[in-house]
This record gives structure tokens, sequence and C-alpha cells, in this order.
């Protein structure tokens, strides 16, 4: 069985069909497969793009049995050859009547697989033979979206071109492909999407996300410069009450959140609907070098958000001892929050018991 795997996936043809001819006559062969990842030979011929393996073994049981390959993740000949660019053996597989809508686990078809790959010839012919550019998976995304998370620019402007209402589709959580491109700081398409589409520039996601937060997120600051000169909001809220300035400072995003404040002149200081600053964000994540950066650029370190927490409250709180030192370093103020606990006493770390223990 190794034997057989082995060949399938290196192309060795003729030592496939020796052993086969040898050693499985009653086409038992076709039963072998990887124990852990349920990959038969078919399967294996088709991810590696030996087409001329395929042409054997179809010859052999018949496409009809071929088709009934599948792995333990569910994904059938097509799904393999389409996800790797094979585009012979997506022809050859699609001559022999394989179903271009197959679903794998997680409701994957072919055409979703090869949109992840920068393959423009494999998804056209998928389009061609019958596709559906509408389908989803168990998330709602649909080819297109996975297209806009890729990059790949040029399936996004086919597919539009196939279906000019494809931009409308949203994810189960509200998700847009502008979105999605955004958080993955794919500018041409971004511009492309902008260009061709109607998009409402702050359509929000379920939790409240813009397209230019998600840049923020990402620290794409070409993407968020792009959304703001089509007229972002800079100010949008989620639904948290945060801004791009705090999402970027909650993920570490020193690039964006300094092009926020440079560029845009956003204030430093401005709070979330919770009473929380940029600096608040940082220390609770432990971003310690944003940190230092927010104090060089003048972060209030003594701003309470609305139950009376400072930055070193939710440093302590989260015991990053770096953050907790590099506040300690500007201002040892450390009055009780709403509920009467200092941030000494939220110190469970021995490191910043330690760092308190030296500023005492």
């Amino acid at each position: 069985m190794r034997f057989l795997l082995k060949c399938a996936q290196t192309g060795d043809l003729g030592g496939l069909r020796a052993c086969i001819r040898e050693n499985y006559s009653d086409n038992s062969w076709s039963t072998c497969f990887n124990s852990k990842s349920g990959d038969s030979v078919p399967i294996l011929a088709a991810r590696f793009g030996h087409l001329p393996i395929l042409r054997f073994l179809s010859d052999e049981i018949g496409a009809e049995f071929l088709f009934d390959h599948r792995n333990f993740d569910g994904k059938t000949l097509l799904h393999e050859a389409a996800h790797f660019g094979h585009h012979e053996c997506v022809e050859f597989l699609l001559s022999k009547g394989a179903d271009v809508d197959s679903i794998k686990r997680a409701d994957w078809t072919p055409l979703m697989l090869s949109c992840t790959k920068s393959n423009l010839d494999v998804v056209r012919m998928l389009v061609d033979h019958g596709a559906s550019t509408r389908l989803v998976n168990k998330d709602g995304w649909n080819g297109f979206h996975i297209a806009c998370r890729e990059g790949h620019s040029e399936i996004v402007s086919f597919l539009l071109e196939q279906d000019e209402d494809l931009w409308k589709s949203v994810s189960k959580n509200g998700r847009t492909p502008l979105h999605t491109a955004a958080l993955h700081g794919c500018a041409d398409v971004v511009r492309l999407l902008l260009t061709r589409c109607r998009f409402d520039i702050d359509v929000a996601d379920s939790c409240g996300n813009t397209p230019l937060m998600d840049a923020a997120r990402g620290g794409h600051i070409s993407v968020l410069r792009i959304l703001v000169e089509h007229g972002a909001r800079i100010d949008a809220e989620d639904k948290l009450g945060r801004r791009c300035l705090h999402i970027a400072a909650e993920s570490g995003r020193q690039a964006a959140l300094s092009c926020l404040i440079q560029e845009y002149n956003v204030d430093i200081n401005t709070p979330s609907r919770v009473g929380q600053t940029a600096l608040h964000y940082a220390a609770k994540e432990g971003h310690a070098a944003l940190v230092s950066h927010l104090m060089r650029n003048g972060s209030d370190v003594e701003k309470i958000d609305r139950n009376h927490r400072a930055a070193l409250h939710l440093a302590s709180g989260g015991q990053h001892s770096e953050c907790v030192e590099l506040i300690l370093l500007q201002s040892t103020v450390d009055k009780p929050d709403i509920n009467g606990s200092t941030a000494r006493s939220l110190a469970r770390n021995s490191q910043v018991i330690s760092v308190f223990d030296t500023f005492s």
C-alpha cells in the first residue's frame, strides 16, 4: 500500500501500473488509503497534478468509481486539483463528469479552494462548467470573499464580470468582501471594490467593525489611507464603543496608530465609550513597546476609565510586568478603582509584584 501511495504522489506511473497489475488484480488497490488523512491513490494523483495517472486509473476502474474517492476532509479529486491549480487535471476531471460543486467538510467547493490561489485559468474553467459563485461555506463565505481575502484582484474582477452583485454578499457575522480585503491588507482589491462596487464605506459587521477598523487592526497603513480618502469615518465606534485608535492600540499596531495621530490629527487621549484611551488598551494587552511610544507622545498616564481604572490597573491586572514598570517610571500614582482595588492589589505574578516593590 505504501508503495502505491508513493507512486501516486511522485507520479511514477510505471511503478503504479506494475504494482496494481501484479498484486491487485481484483481492483482492491482502490481501497488503499492513508490511515491518518484518508488520502487514496486517486486523491494523491489529483493533488500533485499527475494527469497520466488519473487517465490510467479512470481506464482501470471507470470515472464513476474514481469520483467516489474522498479523504477524511471530504475532498474529492476535483477539490484537490482545483486547490493546487492543476489546470489539465481539472479539465480532465470535468470532462469525465466530476461534480463541479461538490462539497467538502466545512462546505467548501472546488471553486472556493481555487480562489485561495492565484490561478485565474482554473477559476475560469470551473465557472465555465457551471460552478456556482453564490454557494457559501459554513461561515457564509463564497469564492468572491475568499479571493478578496487573498488579494487576487484578477479573480475578483473576473467574478464580478460573471455576477455584478457578488459584492453584496455578506458572511454569517455580517462581514463584507471589503471588510475581508481591508483586514488582510489587500490594497489593490480594496481599490477595485471601491471603484466598481457601491459599498457603504462605513458598513459595519455584527460586532460593529468597519473596514477602516479592520485595516487598523491589521496594521495596514496603505489600506487605511485609501479608505479615509474615500470618506471612511475615523471616529466611528464598534459595539464596544472603540474607535480605530483604540483598536490599533489593542492590536499593537504602532504604525497605524501613529498614522491616525500624525496624519489625521486624532487626539491620542481620545476615550472610548467606557472611558479607556489607547494607553489603556495597549497596557491591557501587554504591548510594552507601544505603551512606551504612547507615553513619549503625550498619553495621559493618570487618565481613568468609567471604573476609575488607569492604564496601570490594566497592566497589573494583565500581569504585564514590563508595562507596569514603564508606567511607574512616569507616574507612581495608584488610586483605588470603583471597587476599591489599587493596581498593586491586582498583581499576582511574582515579577509584577517585584516591580511594585522596587517603586515602593
